[in-house]
């Protein structure tokens, strides 16, 4: 075997390495991931992302941004299309997703829209981080001295007296479970 076939076995050995430890990250990530090409089509999907929405990542692959929930466009359109218009990161802060017809409740999400540039500065795709603040949204309106800690995973680390009077559950009761299940 001669250098240059030991060079590219090499490199190609590297970036499939390189390749199983991304999609180690995405699997693991405790956040929405996603890359959308140009066209704003899902090219990447994380499980996290998926979940978000009740969905598995290759429902969304191959799929145009807002196919499944439309009437988001309306909310979410415009920062997409700045973000591919300017080149420029998009955040969306405590942005309430309202779907039609709407589920039990708003949802609110913190959203990173990035684009990826190649070498001429030209917008070759969007990179999204999500994640779903609408706990965190719920006990700043409720708020009144309430304090509730959670871990990295959302369990209950933490409920104090007010916690208990606002929404009836005792810390024993609370602490140990996803938020998420104790605030329904």
């Amino acid at each position: 075997m001669d250098w240059l076939s030991r060079q590219l076995i090499s490199q190609h050995a590297e970036l499939h390495e390189e390749r199983n430890l991304l999609d180690k990250l995405l699997v693991n990530l405790d956040a929405g991931v996603t890359y959308l090409d140009t066209g704003l089509f899902y090219r990447i999907v994380n499980p996290y992302f998926a979940h978000m929405f009740g969905r598995k990542p290759e429902d969304f692959l191959g799929q145009k941004l807002f196919s499944f929930y439309p009437e988001t466009n309306s909310q979410m359109g415009p920062a997409f299309e700045k973000a591919l218009a300017t080149g420029k990161q998009q955040t969306l802060r405590r942005f309430p997703l309202i779907f039609d017809p709407p589920t039990e409740r708003t949802r609110f999400w913190n959203t990173t829209i990035t684009p990826l540039l190649n070498e001429d500065q030209t917008v070759i795709g969007l990179l999204t981080l999500c994640f779903d603040v609408t706990d965190s949204v719920i006990l700043d309106e409720k708020g009144s001295g309430v304090i509730i800690t959670t871990d990295d995973r959302g369990r209950i680390t933490g409920w104090n007296n007010r916690a208990e009077e606002l929404y009836r559950v005792q810390a024993k009761d609370a602490v140990g479970k996803p938020l998420a299940q104790v605030l329904k």
